[in-house]
């Protein structure tokens, strides 16, 4: 079975200041690099859920997946997700999993 794990970047950050959240250190790695190591365990490759608007340089050059299109503003975590599952259809991908990127205590199984 072909899959991928996808990490939401996507929010503001507001409640924190609007602080880059993936690169928040805890325990001496990023919230990104926690998540990643987590799905990394059950995926075949790991992307990036980004808004039509991102500008960075995905970290380890891993393929960047936009959110579903919208008329106009931000859609939330409701288009990141839209957007993965219409990218993994077109990547022939028999499941994803996604998670946000300021969720790094997720369970290893």
């Amino acid at each position: 079975m072909k899959s991928a794990g996808v990490i939401l970047l996507g929010g503001e950050a507001k409640r924190l200041g609007g602080v880059d959240k993936a690169s928040l250190d805890i325990d001496g790695a990023t919230c990104f690099e926690h998540v990643e190591a987590i799905l990394s365990r059950s995926t075949d490759q790991i992307s990036l859920s980004v808004t039509s608007n991102y500008t960075g340089i995905p970290p380890q050059g891993l393929a960047l997946v936009s959110d579903w299109p919208r008329l106009e503003g931000e859609g939330g975590a409701a288009f990141a997700v839209l957007g993965c599952l219409n990218w993994a259809q077109a990547q022939k991908l028999d499941f994803i999993v996604t998670s946000p990127v300021d969720t790094p205590f997720l369970p290893y199984d």
